[in-house]
């Protein structure tokens, strides 16, 4: 007897996303005043600005994200 194969539920799919310093920087500032605090860095700012592509596309809760500083 054959042995059954697993359902597929989904699919990973591994991206890495460049936000450029200066766009991180323009969402520090938008997150600064939009949550009346001053405590948001430019790497948590990147976050945010992937995070809400993926709110766009409705996958921000399917997507885990991790965040790293890029120099060069």
């Amino acid at each position: 007897m054959a042995a059954s194969q697993p359902e597929v539920t989904g699919f990973a799919v591994t991206v890495e996303v460049f936000v450029p310093a200066a766009d991180a920087q323009r969402m520090v500032e938008r997150l600064d005043a939009s949550w009346r605090t001053e405590s948001w860095t430019p790497e948590s700012a990147a976050y945010m600005v992937v995070r809400a592509a993926l709110e766009s596309a409705g996958l921000h809760r399917s997507a885990p994200l991790d965040t790293h500083a890029v120099t060069g």
